[in-house]
């Protein structure tokens, strides 16, 4: 099927919008599109009014859909999970798999669908689609250029060469997911170092007090205890350990400052370390 210059409101809309396989819930309802279908593929560019748009029905289990969003911005829910959804980003979900698109303001977004096997991967092979990923500059370009030249062109599903766009199409499809995926970890990873520096840092500002305590300490990084424990764990350590570290580094450097202090005074130094008595001042240095 083959549909160039769609324009399209109210009920005629929404139905239109369920023979592509999409439930909409908008106020005012506007659709404008151009769609290449063929039997096994199909490009879609599709601009939206403001309103949620549900993915229903299914697809076969073989076949793999591509979201690419080049206008405006939403919220994409995939299972029980919601994502931003900004220009640039891509998305890759398996045929049946639901989507909920979310927007407030209209959007533009295309829509490619192949074969999980057309793309040299089977489908559990393919990288991760927790959530939008940020199309590579790369491949941004050429992705879009060509879907917009089959989408605005005459040609049909039965052209000579037409098997040649679609194995242009799903090569940028592959390698743009891969580097966009490539680049979405590396912001996690770096990510990661930024929270556990800062949690690092506030562990040497803040060790005298014996207020700071692991719970005070993942309020202060802005993060969950239990996501402050895996970030010490990936670095084979504990929040825990290391504000008993920075204590006892520095019960020993008043120690040694104050190297005639008397018994009376260890208090004073427990105290100034962060440790709440002087028992607990003398088990962490013997266990240092």
């Amino acid at each position: 099927m083959i549909e160039r210059g769609v324009s399209l409101n109210g009920s005629r809309a929404k139905e239109w919008l369920r023979t592509r396989g999409w439930d909409a819930t908008a106020l005012n309802l506007h659709v404008f599109a151009d769609v290449f279908d063929a039997p096994r593929f199909g490009y879609s560019r599709t601009w939206l009014a403001a309103g949620q748009y549900e993915r229903i029905g299914s697809e076969e289990s073989s076949r793999v859909r591509a979201l690419l969003l080049v206008e405006g911005s939403a919220e994409l829910g995939l299972g029980h999970q919601m994502s931003d959804f900004g220009v640039g980003d891509l998305v890759l979900v398996g045929g049946a798999s639901p989507v909920v698109l979310s927007a407030t303001a209209p959007v533009a977004i295309y829509e490619i669908v192949t074969d999980y096997d057309r793309m040299g991967l089977g489908r559990y092979e393919l990288p991760p689609t927790s959530g939008p990923h940020a199309t590579s500059p790369n491949y941004w370009p050429a992705l879009t250029g060509l879907i917009n030249q089959v989408l605005a062109s005459s040609v049909t599903a039965e052209d000579f060469g037409i098997s040649s766009v679609r194995t242009a199409v799903d090569n940028l499809l592959l390698a743009s997911l891969k580097e966009s995926t490539a680049m979405s970890a590396r912001k996690r990873f770096a990510e990661k170092n930024h929270l556990l520096s800062r949690a690092r840092a506030i562990i040497q500002d803040e060790a005298h007090s014996s207020d700071l305590t692991v719970a005070r300490l993942a309020e202060l990084v802005r993060v969950s205890r239990a996501h402050l424990h895996r970030l010490f764990s990936a670095d084979n350590s504990t929040p825990l350990a290391e504000i008993r570290a920075a204590r006892v580094e520095l019960a020993q450097l008043h120690l040694t400052e104050d190297s005639g202090l008397q018994e009376s005074n260890l208090l004073d130094v427990a105290q100034r370390s962060g440790f709440k008595t002087v028992s607990a001042l003398r088990r962490a240095l013997r266990r240092a």
